[in-house]
Order: C-alpha cells, then sequence, then structure tokens
C-alpha cells in the first residue's frame, strides 16, 4: 500500500507542476520583464540583462538567503497566478461567449 500512495503522490506532484506552476510561471515572467522593462524600452536586453543581474548580486554574506527568498517569492507569485487565472477563466468564458446571467422578467422590464 506504501508503494501505491508514494507513486499516487508523484504523479500528482508531477501533474501540479506541469498544471498549475509551469504556466504561473510563464506569466509571472512576463509580467516581470514587463515592469522592468516598460514601454519605452520594451525590447532593451541590456536593461533586462543589467537588472537581473542587480536584482541577483550577492551583497556580502547574505547573497544565497536572498537568492532562495526570491525563488520562493517567484513560485508564490506563478503558482498565485495560476490560481487567479483557473478562476477567472469558466467566468470569462461565459462573458466571451455572450452568456449572461439571468434576469428575471420584472428585472427586464425595469430596465428598459
Amino acid at each position: 500500500m506504501n508503494g501505491f500512495l508514494a507513486e499516487l503522490g508523484k504523479r500528482v506532484a508531477e501533474r501540479w507542476a506541469v498544471l498549475v506552476v509551469l504556466p504561473g510561471l510563464l506569466f509571472t515572467a512576463v509580467a516581470a520583464v514587463g515592469l522592468t522593462l516598460r514601454h519605452a524600452h520594451w525590447a532593451d536586453a541590456a536593461l533586462l540583462s543589467r537588472s537581473l543581474a542587480d536584482l541577483t548580486a550577492s551583497g556580502g554574506s547574505g547573497g544565497s538567503v536572498r537568492t532562495a527568498v526570491l525563488l520562493l517569492g517567484v513560485l508564490a507569485a506563478s503558482v498565485g497566478s495560476a490560481l487567479v487565472a483557473r478562476a477567472l477563466a469558466v467566468p470569462a468564458g461565459h462573458v466571451l461567449a455572450g452568456r449572461w446571467a439571468y434576469l428575471p422578467p420584472s428585472w427586464g422590464e425595469a430596465l428598459t
């Protein structure tokens, strides 16, 4: 039974990483690049490289701790953005398809 549960845990973790973390990580990376470069410097790869180097530069003894905290923050942001995107997917699909919430006939008469 332990082998079965261990294999099930590995499968769940693998599916979770593929379905939640990777799309969230892509969205978070694109948003971070957009916030870093802004509209005026959208194609400035040197500015992006300098900003990344400044962010990960080890200023003393806490460089590895800073990098670990940064990676945990990126992971948390990617999971959060993926969960928000999944939560808003169905309502956005309904809005785009034109399926609005049902209004009782008395409300429709009051709106006209």
